[in-house]
């Protein structure tokens, strides 16, 4: 599926490589200086992995890459073939030497048959590649993304069962003291059932060929203010995922196989073990106050978990509401989404945060207005649940999304919340 926009995608700008194409469309691709540092390792259609060992005579080769999935900030992911079987496995090619993620993973298998475990995504294998096995490379189930969905998509879905699926996979993920860190909807997919999923190569020949840019490195000279560093591995072409978009609208289409799919939180990169990251790297739309509170002032804050908190209550407010009502406060201004949130949320900022606030110059908002009226978020929204129990999801989210992050409630909570307003939903 070629995107058919007028507008031309840019070419990634780098010292080391230059290209003189460009794409019709809105593609978003890797930074391209990430390969020439060595950050990220450089992949390409049909390229095998890892070599097998000398014993095993089945197959020189695990796994064979087909097509692109995406990229982000940490990673590029791709589809591939396990030769072993014919079935499809997501490669993810981490950065070099961010190994923490397969750590989480591993930490995660251990805790097998816990509750919400299966709305998770599973590690299925890893390995490493590069030319000192630098790259840690993650081998998972192929997932559908959960934006790659149309709202009549989502629509569906039973939305009450989804956003509980959500909650458990969290609530799972804290069990095991690992806050995610950065849960938005981008972050989501779906894991549908076996019968529903392509197998093997032949299916590429029924979907378009993907857009490509090829690169072409730039010889060093004297003018030149930077020198390419040495053995630095420049890749022959970037490639968007348009293809791997096709793909998921052919599973999509499969009559039956939404009724099975089921919610899986995905991308642990900025997730962590009991240390907090340092800078809070949770997008900004879902970013809970506190992490705003550590940018501008002293402040500082010991658990991430109730930001997860925050961040799932923003979640359940878009996934249960639609694309036109959302819980918005992404300014790039750090004090202005701050306050943006103290006005849409409008519960009691605490006392220490006022002060903390005025000595850096920022005038915190006050809450006013009689305490039973009814916050702007909570007029609209939430309109993709029935009536009878749109009442209970406020309440909820109410307790999720106050100012304070010590009286936000565990996962745990929201869970048995959630599952008690699903049976009252089925009892009616």
């Amino acid at each position: 599926m070629t995107n058919t926009s007028s507008n031309p995608t840019p070419i990634p700008i780098s010292d080391y490589f230059e290209s003189s194409y460009s794409l019709e469309g809105n593609f978003s691709f890797e930074n391209l200086d990430y390969y020439a540092d060595g950050t990220l390792f450089p992949v390409h259609i049909g390229d095998l992995f890892p070599p097998k060992d000398e014993g095993d005579e089945s197959h020189l080769y695990r796994y064979k890459v087909l097509l692109k999935i995406g990229h982000g900030s940490y990673s590029t992911v791709w589809l591939a073939i396990d030769l072993e079987n014919e079935t499809h496995v997501a490669l993810k090619f981490l950065s070099r030497g961010r190994d923490t993620e397969l750590s989480l993973y591993q930490s995660l298998s251990e805790a097998e048959g816990s509750l919400g475990q299966e709305s998770v995504v599973t590690l299925r294998n890893s390995f490493r590649v590069g030319l000192r096995n630098e790259h840690t490379v993650l081998v998972f189930d192929v997932l559908i993304p959960w934006t790659f969905l149309t709202q009549k998509q989502k629509e569906q879905l039973n939305l009450k069962a989804t956003v509980f699926e959500l909650a458990s996979g969290l609530s799972f993920l804290h069990s095991t003291n690992i806050t995610h860190g950065d849960l938005h909807q981008g972050n989501l997919a779906l894991k549908i059932s076996p019968e529903f999923m392509f197998t093997g190569d032949e299916f590429i020949g029924e979907l378009n060929f993907p857009d490509v840019i090829p690169i072409l490195p730039i010889p060093y000279s004297k003018e030149r203010v930077r020198q390419p560093p040495p053995n630095y591995q420049p890749p022959k072409y970037l490639m968007s995922n348009n293809v791997f978009l096709d793909y998921a609208k052919e599973v999509l289409s499969h009559e039956g196989a939404l009724s099975t799919a089921k919610l899986q939180i995905i991308d642990l990169s900025n997730a962590y073990q009991n240390t907090p990251t340092e800078i809070p790297l949770t997008k900004r739309t879902v970013r809970a106050p506190e992490s705003f509170m550590e940018e501008l002032t002293s402040l500082k804050f010991h658990s991430g978990r109730p930001a997860d908190i925050w961040a799932l209550a923003v979640t359940i407010f878009e996934i249960l509401s639609g694309p036109k009502d959302v819980l918005y406060f992404a300014s790039r201004n750090s004090a202005t989404a701050l306050k943006s949130i103290m006005t849409q949320i409008a519960t009691p900022v605490p006392e220490p945060w006022t002060r903390a606030l005025l000595e850096k110059g920022i005038v915190a908002v006050k809450v006013e207005g009689d305490a039973t009226d009814q916050p702007p978020w909570e007029k609209s929204g939430l309109t993709l649940v029935d009536e009878s129990v749109r009442g209970k999801y406020l309440d909820l989210l109410r307790k999720m999304l106050i100012i304070n992050p010590v009286d936000r409630p565990t996962c745990e909570e929201v869970c048995l919340c959630l599952s008690k307003i699903m049976k009252e939903s089925e009892a009616k």
